[in-house]
């Protein structure tokens, strides 16, 4: 299943070549900022991750029977769009907080974050000044006393764009400190966010129901099916969670209805309901599209009619010359110069004015089904 894609109004890059390869993304960056003494303390960094770098500083606190470190984290928004942060609660505190901490320490592995459905967005613009800080331990946690190190992996709970993009809950940076005779040593390491994605999970309230996903942070659509129900749409990663009335897909198998107040755990792919493994059934495309949150959606690009289904939340229409793209959710149409690519797989020349049907991964103008074109790498098998 695609992630759904982030249409951003500012500059777009258009690949001209309709049936040729695509330019890979840029990796997410990290680097160390500051002045040489604050390098050489390791005690200010900045990660860049996703348009927003974000400033890591750790320092000392005092407290009864020993000590604790404080992390800030400040966001500088980069990429000129607006940024959604997520707040959660962690339950040792009750406190909200953006900040995770997975901490070693002597040994043990401890994690200081425990999470709730309390959850809510604050969405920052281009020059809001906003700090996150959490102190380990939290409230009632055992100081680390003289001659202990803790080592913790300080992350987000998840960001996103906020016109709704794919949401992200990057790890940061560790930081490590070293109670000593009379002095405290810190350090702080930057991550690749992309590549210390968390493993935490996120749980969400549906009607009466409790939604846990693992791993990640969810994408969330809401819409209506044609028989008037309400349809709930969650992607994760790889997992994509459908609920329409009290029916439950995952993965496009479905698991029959759910009864009002059941928990759904779904875990690296194996579903639970109500504390009960069970077992999906397939299901049949034109049935699976009842399940999506747009059953279908009709759009115009450059006199041709686009008719996709499942449909798209979001979209996007870019021309340069005789190029022409729509981004529909997680799939891009590209016609340059009268040939047709659908997800980088080039189908062929389409008359002017035709009418371009996509369901699922069949393509098809008029009554004619489309075949990619020989020769094409990218081609799916027929």
């Amino acid at each position: 299943m695609r992630h759904l894609a982030t249409i951003i109004s500012t500059t777009i890059s258009l690949h001209l070549a309709a049936c040729g390869p695509r330019p890979e993304a840029e990796e997410p960056t990290g680097h160390e900022t500051g002045t040489d003494d604050e390098k050489a303390t390791g005690k200010v960094i900045t990660v860049e991750f996703r348009g927003v770098a974000y400033g890591v500083e750790a320092k000392p606190v005092a407290m009864d029977g020993g000590h604790g470190v404080k992390v800030t984290v400040t966001p500088t928004i980069l990429d000129g769009a607006d940024h959604a942060f997520v707040h959660d609660i962690v339950t040792e505190t009750g406190a909200a907080t953006s900040l995770r901490f997975d901490a070693e320490r002597e040994g043990n592995d401890l994690s200081e974050s425990s999470y709730t459905a309390g959850m809510h967005l604050e969405v920052c613009t281009p020059g809001d000044t906003t700090t996150f800080e959490r102190t380990y331990p939290d409230a009632g946690g055992e100081p680390v006393a003289a001659g202990e190190t803790v080592a913790l992996t300080v992350g987000i709970l998840g960001t996103e764009d906020a016109g709704g993009g794919q949401r992200y809950a990057p790890d940061l940076a560790r930081v490590t400190m070293t109670v000593g005779e009379g002095e405290q040593v810190i350090e702080v390491e930057p991550l690749d966010p992309a590549a210390h994605m968390p493993v935490d999970f996120i749980s969400w309230e549906i009607g009466s129901h409790k939604l846990v996903i693992k791993p990640f942070y969810p994408l969330k659509q809401n819409g209506k099916a044609a028989s008037g129900e309400s349809v709930a749409v969650y992607e994760v990663g790889s997992i994509v969670v459908r609920i329409k009335g009290s029916e439950l897909v995952v993965n496009d198998l479905y698991y029959g209805k759910i009864e009002s107040q059941q928990g759904i755990l779904v875990d690296h792919g194996k579903v639970t309901v109500g504390g009960e493994d069970i077992t999906g059934e397939p299901i049949e495309k034109k049935d699976l599209v009842t399940y999506h949150a747009v059953e279908e959606s009709k759009h115009e690009l450059a006199g041709y009619e686009i008719l996709v289904s499942p449909g798209a939340s979001k979209f996007g229409t870019f021309s340069v010359g005789d190029t022409h793209r729509i981004v529909l959710d997680g799939r891009e149409v590209v016609i340059d110069e009268g040939v047709l690519s659908v997800d980088g797989v080039c189908y062929g020349e389409v008359k002017p004015k035709s009418k371009i049907k996509i369901f699922f991964d069949e393509i098809s103008v008029g009554k004619k089904k489309l075949v990619p074109v020989p020769g094409n790498d990218d081609a799916p098998t027929p």
